[in-house]
């Protein structure tokens, strides 16, 4: 078999707070890449400058989406532009990702987290919503923790104990605490890498 020629893919993302999920700028996190070769990346930056104008040496969003550029925009992400079909956009909402997140801490499967996340979304009213996200994504938390906040396991139950809506998916959560208990544990003993 021969072998093939390597592939540079450029990656960013946009909408990351870090682990802050919920309390961040967007609703909404996106990672994307493009493949292209050197060449084809050189030329396509060229004719961005080019039709941009501008003495940036580093081109951003923020360019290319004010709405004199819109025709470049166009251009750049169209059928006849540099990036098409060599580009791949993941968009995860924050709120999911957090029940996401805090369903596997706590042992449970990608089936219980999506039913946690549609129970829970429908049953709290929009405050309780965000409380709810709020103390889960602190239980979640390895570092930056404000440290005058209430302890996370206690904070995060007392959040969940104090919301009426009660569904299969959330009595299984309340139910939960000795494993949210074990995780806490485990971080403190091993702390994840920088």
């Amino acid at each position: 078999m021969p072998e093939l020629p390597p592939i540079e893919i450029a990656c960013d993302e946009s909408g990351s707070d870090g682990e802050n999920l919920v309390a961040g700028n967007t609703d909404v996190f996106t990672h994307a890449g493009v493949r292209l070769v050197e060449p084809e990346a050189a030329a396509a930056l060229a004719e961005v400058r080019a039709r941009v104008r501008s003495p940036a040496t580093q081109y951003k969003a923020n360019h290319l989406l004010r709405e004199k550029h819109r025709a470049v925009l166009v251009w750049v992400l169209g059928p006849e532009g540099p990036l098409s079909g060599r580009g791949r956009v993941h968009l995860m909402e924050k709120a999911y990702f957090v029940v996401v997140r805090l369903a596997g801490a706590l042992g449970e499967s990608d089936e219980d987290a999506r039913a946690l996340y549609a129970e829970a979304r429908a049953a709290l009213a929009p405050g309780e919503w965000a409380r709810f996200l709020h103390a889960a994504n602190d239980l979640l938390r390895t570092r930056n923790r404000d440290e005058a906040a209430p302890e996370p396991v206690a904070a995060f139950y007392g959040t969940l104990d104090a919301l009426a809506p009660d569904g299969p998916a959330l009595r299984r959560l309340r139910g939960s605490r000795p494993r949210a208990e074990a995780y806490r544990e485990r971080l403190r003993i091993r702390p994840p890498d920088p």
